[in-house]
């Protein structure tokens, strides 16, 4: 061992005289005494390195690490030292031993990701058999003392490919790959991003790309058709291709006029158009709100803990995402209760078993098809779509989300996966508002036959759902303080929202959306309008309501620091139904002509398209974040302005892509559910007439696409999104 040690000591001397005779080189070439001093500056860093050459030996020689992967390092340190262009790159775009920051917890130095893997790979003097990667090390044993709660100092190094992760680890614990930063320090941690492990498609990734080419096949089909028939077709072949089931089927996957429905901005007199700026601002808001809490896991340490403790000088409002969703169970409720009882209604109460199971059928072929695609393309492609320091990394929230979708997929397609939670996480809105659909004709048919008990009803199921919450609320303090869980996606617990929204759409439909135009009328309108306004404002206040999330916020020493003067179980069970009564409030308020502003504003025509996309946006968005997030390779500094501009420009990509998933599949599935099934809803009732039975069969179609997503609008010449009419203020 000790020929070995003095062989490589007299090869280090060999290279120093080397870049001696270098640096008189790049005299003679003309180089700057500035570059010479540099190069010089940069060769130390390799020729100083803490080497620990007897661990190295004996690793070798007891074959703990490849000889290959020892070769290649080692002779990637002499190159370095010889100043070769690829080592050069390489030890560029390792992590330095101490990155600036470091008493304010910065201890994160990821290098250059892309100068690992693209420069240092494409320098002149690579070897042949040589190929760089990435590697992100987590050191341990930083001093506490600066830590200010970090446990590692993560650091990125540029390693030869031929070495397993195993490898990495001894090899920098030793000191001979990267910049060991402390001779006591130890990886705890490494992760390797491969080429070879993204190189081929998985047979998972080709199937999702066949289905994703059919698709598209069939819109380029479509387009032909009916550029063919616009162009070179008569009249009589146009009329005699229209009656065949082919034309209706291409038809279907039309780009032109698919389009042109999803663009459609006419609203129909009497139309409660305020729910589509409600509907659109609610998805806003959770977009908004996920961009923030999605992005604080590659932030800044620093600026990631001033998030967490509100240390910001500008509120974000993070827990609008939580309440947007409270807003989208209310518009649920109302439009299933108004639509279903207004049927009831007109049919004098029948509701046939066959009525319910088209509701049923109707709604699930509406709602799943663009679902079930973008799970497949998150499932399948997702692990494709990006690369950087952060990529892969099953710490972060998109893999371990990810890792779930193999095996509890069809907790998804059967609508129960809010209770499982694996695949597709934030689709448990989904989950719940199909669960809860499921048992509202029950209620429905509970408040026509019998109103009282339906209303009694529909109030128990709207109190436990409170006395449920603040039970789960009360059970789950440590130490005063609430702990993390996932008691926001369980049925029970939103229930309160969806039942206000139910009660909303019967006291609509029963007051016919008038009230008496008296002076007693102006001041309960205004004074509603002051306590809604207060308790909406009070519930958007973060230093007051982020407890929501049930979040330890800050610790000193083993101190718990409390949260917020609203940190109880009592205020906890009954924000979600506050904040839905508030809501029902604007659309009560509007729907009877005492909204003025707020409903011009509510009934923008140019909400009704972003209404129509909003169902797939909701679906979207998380896979388009998680993509930028993990791809990013350098870390995010905070500042409201980065903030807001990087939320504000992912609403906008956020739609985009939504417009397309709805051309794509959304748009399509509507048209082929009604070609397929259309011709068979009819009322079970043998008394009515066959004209009167599609009449009823037509309405409870009517009732189920005003629920099928509470996001979307629906398409229809008659409503858009089924949604209740309005009659004015009656003088």
């Amino acid at each position: 061992m000790d020929a070995k040690l003095t062989i490589m000591i007299a090869a280090m001397l060999f290279l120093s005289t080397a870049c001696q005779a270098l640096t008189t080189d790049n005299t003679q070439l003309g180089l700057s005494p500035s570059y010479q001093e540099f190069a010089e500056y940069f060769v130390g860093l390799a020729r100083n390195k803490p080497i620990n050459w007897t661990m190295v030996d004996q690793l070798v020689n007891t074959e703990q690490v490849s000889r290959l992967c020892f070769r290649q390092s080692a002779k990637l340190h002499d190159d370095t030292v010889a100043s070769k262009t690829y080592a050069g790159r390489m030890l560029d775009s390792t992590g330095k031993r101490v990155p600036s920051g470091l008493f304010e917890g910065k201890w994160i130095d990821f290098g250059s990701y892309q100068g690992c893997t693209v420069d240092a790979n494409n320098a002149p003097d690579l070897p042949s058999d040589f190929r760089a990667t990435y590697c992100r090390l987590n050191w341990g044993g930083i001093p506490k003392e600066f830590a200010a709660g970090v446990k590692h100092y993560v650091q990125g190094v540029c390693v030869p490919s031929s070495c397993a992760d195993v490898d990495v680890t001894r090899l920098a614990n030793a000191g001979l790959l990267g910049l060991k930063p402390i001779a006591s320090w130890n990886i705890e941690g490494v992760l390797c991003q491969r080429e070879e492990d993204y190189a081929t498609y998985s047979n998972s990734a080709v199937t999702a790309i066949v289905v994703i080419a059919i698709i598209l096949l069939l819109l380029v089909i479509s387009a032909l058709y009916e550029f063919i028939c616009t162009t070179c077709l008569s009249e009589d072949t146009k009329r005699r291709l229209a009656e065949g089931k082919t034309d209706r089927f291409l038809k279907c996957f039309s780009v032109y006029h698919n389009t042109k429905k999803l663009l459609d901005t006419y609203q129909h007199p009497g139309q409660l158009s305020t729910l589509h700026g409600i509907r659109v601002i609610s998805c806003m808001f959770i977009i908004y709100g996920h961009t923030i809490v999605m992005q604080v896991d590659i932030a800044n340490p620093v600026d990631r803990q001033r998030v967490i403790t509100w240390e910001t000088p500008f509120p974000l409002y993070v827990n609008h995402l939580d309440m947007a969703a409270d807003a989208f169970f209310l518009l649920s409720g109302l439009t299933t209760s108004y639509q279903l009882l207004k049927h009831l209604k007109k049919s004098g109460g029948i509701f046939t078993w066959k009525d319910l199971s088209f509701c049923y059928i109707h709604r699930y072929f509406r709602v799943t098809p663009v679902y079930a695609f973008l799970l497949m393309v998150y499932a399948c492609l997702f692990i494709y779509m990006g690369t950087g320091p952060n990529w892969a990394d099953p710490n972060l929230k998109a893999m371990t989300e990810m890792q779930g979708c193999p095996t509890s997929y069809w907790t998804n397609l059967l609508y129960i996966n809010n209770y499982f939670n694996k695949c597709f996480k934030w689709a448990w809105f989904l989950a719940i508002d199909m669960q809860l659909f499921i048992v509202s004709p029950a209620i429905m048919l509970l408040l026509y036959w019998r109103p009282k008990r339906g209303i009694a009803l529909t109030l128990l199921a709207l109190v436990s759902s409170w006395v449920i919450n603040m039970v789960r609320y009360r059970t789950q303090q440590k130490d005063g303080v609430f702990t993390v869980s996932y008691h926001n996606r369980d049925t029970i617990i939103r229930l309160g929202p969806y039942m206000i929204g139910i009660l909303l759409g019967y006291l609509l439909l029963q007051t016919n959306r008038t009230v008496p135009n008296t002076r007693k009328t102006k001041v309960l309108m205004l004074l509603g309008w002051m306590v809604s306004s207060a308790v909406c404002i009070l519930l958007t206040i973060p230093k007051f309501t982020f407890a929501t999330y049930g979040m330890v916020l800050q610790s000193v020493g083993s101190d718990k620091v409390r949260t917020a003067t609203f940190d109880n179980p009592g205020w906890m069970a009954f924000y979600r139904s506050m904040f839905a009564t508030c809501v029902a409030w604007l659309v009560y308020a509007c729907s009877v002509g005492y909204g003025g502003l707020v409903t011009e504003f509510l009934s923008w025509r140019g909400w009704a398209p972003l209404s129509r996309m909003s169902y797939a946006a909701y679906l979207v968005h998380p896979i388009i974040l998680h993509a930028y997030t993990m791809s990013q390779k350098t870390l995010l500094f905070f500042s409201v302005a980065n903030w807001c501009v990087t939320a504000f420009g992912m609403i906008m990509v956020t739609f985009v892509f939504a417009s397309a998933a709805s051309l794509m599949v959304e748009m399509p599935c509507m048209e082929l559910e009604q070609l397929i099934l259309g011709g068979g809803r009819q009322s079970g009732s043998k008394n009515k007439p066959v004209k009167e039975q599609d009449g009823t069969a037509k309405a409870v179609q009517d009732v189920d696409k005003a629920t099928n997503k509470v996001f979307s609008a629906d398409t229809e010449e008659t409503t858009v999104n089924g949604e209740p009419s309005v009659n004015k203020k009656q003088n």
